[in-house]
């Protein structure tokens, strides 16, 4: 509930732009969720109201014996050297179960419910098809994908959904594989119920909007070689794309150990950090912090102290996408706002590792920590020049990050496009790779999943999340 509620709060804030002319320009703004709540608790309930709706799930295969899956390059590097805890952590494929979506009926006419009801259910399944639930949702896990959309066996309950054009097209397009689709049929359902007024800017929100489906911002779909790939290599896939390392190696064509500050992964979500492995002195062309015991992205507090326990979802969520010949293609989504973004710039500092000599790669014996303020490396609004660089760069370091400009050097909202297109050149750079690869990612069997006939709603590929009654994919008991 808790996912779906925040989707359906992004899609109204991008359809339903505030544009009262008795209010300040400040409360116009799309500064908060306030009125997207306003109109949700009269659907899904709050504070102050109960839901409309209640989501009954029952398992189909309680009884058998599930696949589990240890070799995901997430779980080797979270518990690398330390046995796996088998009895809680594993992901496993193949849970079903059937969802159903009752109304409860309240002292909204008939016409209004109807309403409600169609975007309930579309929202629900590409909620749970492209957006997922439980933990690293924003990264692969939590997929559930319908096998069977029918009305519920429940007398009271009483429209025909597989009857319904713009349901169906919902639904057709996940079976299909087709997300782009799916989210314009959700889209024109939404204006088919409500009218649309301008759409907003992201570039003017602080709170995310969802995704476009035209445009340079745009919902980007990436199909891997050979038809698909299997769904674990797609998941480690996934998780190398968003990797600092992967940046350097396929987007700035350099050296994956080479140091890369300019590369600003802290738009794909904190916290990006890890605690220091040594206790070398530092240094720094901004600030005297002292001592510092972790490296990555941290938050600068206002007594010149930090906080490495800083959190933020991601912009760009990375789902893996089924197709109907049983394997997976994978697609990006934003969910963008600027003015958020720009915020951060404020607070936000990167610690990294470099050489004395600033020229060459790290060498642990000859080793400095260097910390930058990002306020001073991203052009908040405005394009920088290669001097702005200067007092944070040195060496080897400011001709790497001259060397990508459209990276380094353009205002945040272009750079925010740009690591769209970033992620799209690792992931088909990994999809490539991986066509004739014989590492971790590969397994000795491809796991591919046929469309499932019975009773149940949902499907394979991945999903997870603690206590949770979910129904197919990677799931954490």
């Amino acid at each position: 509930m808790g996912r779906l509620r925040w989707f359906l709060r992004t899609v109204y804030n991008r359809f339903y732009k505030i544009d009262d002319e008795s209010k300040s320009n400040d409360e116009n703004k799309l500064k908060n969720y306030k009125r997207a709540e306003e109109l949700l608790s009269k659907i899904l309930g709050g504070k102050e109201s109960k839901s409309h709706y209640s989501f009954k799930v029952s398992p189909l295969n309680s009884r058998e014996k599930l696949e589990t899956v240890e070799d995901l390059d997430r779980l080797k590097l979270n518990f690398r050297n330390q046995n796996y805890p088998h009895d809680k952590v594993l992901p496993i494929i193949g849970i079903r179960f059937k969802l159903e979506i009752l109304r409860i009926n309240g002292k909204l006419k008939e016409n209004e419910y109807k309403g409600y009801d169609r975007i309930v259910i579309a929202a629900t399944m590409i909620t749970l098809a492209y957006l997922g639930v439980g933990k690293a949702a924003s990264r692969g896990f939590g997929r559930f994908i319908p096998s069977k959309l029918g009305s519920s066996n429940n007398k009271s309950y009483e429209i025909k959904l597989y009857d319904d054009p713009d349901l169906k097209d919902v639904y057709e397009s996940i079976l299909n594989g087709d997300p782009l689709k799916a989210f314009k049929s959700f889209y024109n359902l939404i204006r088919k119920s409500y009218g649309s007024g301008d759409e907003a800017d992201w570039r003017e929100s602080w709170v995310p909007l969802s995704p476009s489906i035209d445009g340079e911002e745009s919902i980007k779909v990436i199909n891997c070689p050979m038809g698909g790939l299997d769904i674990i290599k797609v998941m480690n896939i996934i998780f190398k794309s968003v990797q600092k390392a992967s940046f350097k190696r396929y987007v700035f064509n350099i050296n994956t150990t080479s140091p890369g500050p300019f590369i600003h992964t802290w738009l794909l979500g904190l916290p990006r950090s890890a605690k220091r492995s040594d206790h070398r002195p530092n240094y720094s062309y901004q600030s005297n912090q002292g001592q510092i015991e972790y490296l990555g992205y941290l938050k600068l507090l206002s007594d010149n102290k930090y906080d490495n326990n800083v959190r933020r979802q991601s912009a760009y969520i990375i789902s893996p996408v089924l197709l109907p010949n049983g394997k997976f293609k994978i697609c990006i989504i934003p969910f963008l706002s600027l003015k958020d973004h720009e915020n951060v710039l404020e607070f936000l500092i990167h610690v990294g590792k470099h050489n004395n000599d600033w020229n060459s790669q790290v060498d642990k014996d000859n080793v400095t920590i260097h910390i930058v303020r990002l306020i001073k490396t991203v052009g908040k609004n405005k394009t920088l020049n290669e001097s702005d660089l200067k007092d944070s760069y040195k060496g080897k370091e400011l001709e790497l990050a001259k060397s990508k400009q459209d990276y380094t050097l353009v205002s945040l909202d272009k750079m925010m496009i740009n690591y769209i297109k970033g992620l799209t050149i690792n992931i088909e750079n990994l999809c490539k790779e991986n066509i004739n690869s014989k590492g971790s990612m590969d397994r000795e069997k491809e796991t591919t999943y046929k469309k499932n006939s019975g009773p149940d709603i949902y499907r394979k590929p991945i999903g997870r999340g603690e206590n949770l009654r979910q129904k197919t994919g990677f799931y954490h008991h």
